[in-house]
């Protein structure tokens, strides 16, 4: 947002279902069994211990975003295209 001219208010929310990610993340420190995890993994550790970004759980069945990027049948997809607010529902 910084690159828009916009400052955010506070750190961005970003909701994750994945627990062994968020684990990672909270970490203290890492060990020799996540040495293989990507730096992408890192750059998240690194924005979160900056306050940058704060990491929440979020249940697969309740993250919106995969309407538009999973295949999904009929009823799940018009449940979260609702929460979108695209959709009546």
């Amino acid at each position: 947002m910084t690159d828009l001219g916009e400052k955010p208010a506070g750190p961005t929310t970003v909701y994750d279902d994945n627990q062994s990610c968020l684990s990672f993340v909270q970490a203290e420190r890492t060990s020799k069994r996540s040495k293989h995890i990507d730096t992408r993994r890192h750059f998240i550790k690194d924005q979160c211990e900056r306050g940058e970004v704060n990491l929440e759980y979020r249940p697969s069945e309740e993250m919106t975003a995969d309407a538009l990027t999973k295949p999904l049948g009929g009823t799940k997809f018009l449940q979260l295209l609702g929460q979108f607010g695209l959709v009546d529902g």
